[in-house]
């Protein structure tokens, strides 16, 4: 029988930068709306601040560019 070969580190890290510019390439890509959390302690107590922000962007060291509504607060 044969032992199955486990993908490596690079494998998964070129997965990553597919999917991410597929997602950045495709205006229908569910990939590009990701829901943001924070966390306000000094104004709310502990609970989460949630937006959805939009995938616009991806460089070579894998920083992300998000683009928010702007109608929504900011901090």
């Amino acid at each position: 029988m044969k032992k199955a070969i486990e993908p490596s580190l690079e494998f998964y890290a070129q997965q990553i930068d597919f999917l991410l510019n597929k997602a950045i390439s495709e205006p229908e890509n569910r990939l590009q709306w990701v829901t943001l959390g924070s966390l306000n302690t000094a104004e709310n107590g502990h609970e989460p601040d949630l937006r959805i922000v939009v995938l616009r962007g991806v460089d070579p060291e894998r920083n992300l560019l998000f683009y928010t509504d702007s109608r929504s607060p900011k901090m």
